[in-house]
């Protein structure tokens, strides 16, 4: 009997450490979220080219009004600078700066108001773009987006990055691919 109940204890015990490093193992897809992402900061180099925007611009207005909704999400008025990035973000030609400024800052408001289908979007068109710096920025965030509605893409993409030795994110996505 003694040996039974030895027997049974020692099974327990092996039961709760499989069931603690299955639980430790398996994160949820808002758990990976939380831990990766990081509302963005408003870029000094983008700041810089904001200033040179003002109301007397040769784009009837759209490069103050792509300003103003930067500032609103440096603000964290992410629903307003969202009404003034959607007003804009296709308004540039695909080429320019202002284009891929706006997709970008559109995208991470989107985030911010847990719209993600709209901020993948956003962060691709954001990568025909070609601002390297600010490509790498996005595939990053389109990544946290894809990661946290669960897309079987985020594998993938994450992979993508992982490889990539001139991404900043490399580590990060290496992380991320060890608990997807």
């Amino acid at each position: 009997m003694k040996k039974y109940t030895i027997l049974l204890g020692l099974m327990m015990m092996i039961g709760a450490f499989i069931a603690c490093q299955q639980k430790a193992q398996k994160k949820s897809a808002k758990d990976i979220f939380a831990e990766y992402y990081e509302t963005a900061k408003v870029d000094d180099g983008h700041k810089r080219a904001l200033k040179t925007f003002g109301f007397a611009d040769d784009k009837g207005g759209d490069r103050d009004t792509l300003n103003q909704g930067i500032q609103q999400y440096e603000a964290g008025s992410y629903d307003q600078a969202k009404g003034f990035l959607f007003s804009v973000k296709d308004s540039f030609d695909i080429a320019s700066s202002e284009y891929s400024l706006a997709h970008y800052y559109y995208g991470l408001t989107c985030i911010e108001t847990e719209n993600y289908s709209n901020a993948i979007e956003a962060f691709k068109k954001v990568q025909q773009g070609k601002d390297a710096e600010l490509n790498h920025e996005a595939k990053y965030y389109e990544l946290m987006c894809l990661v946290v509605t669960e897309s079987t893409r985020a594998k993938d993409l994450a992979d993508e990055i992982a490889q990539d030795n001139s991404s900043p994110h490399q580590d990060v996505a290496k992380g991320i691919l060890t608990v997807l």
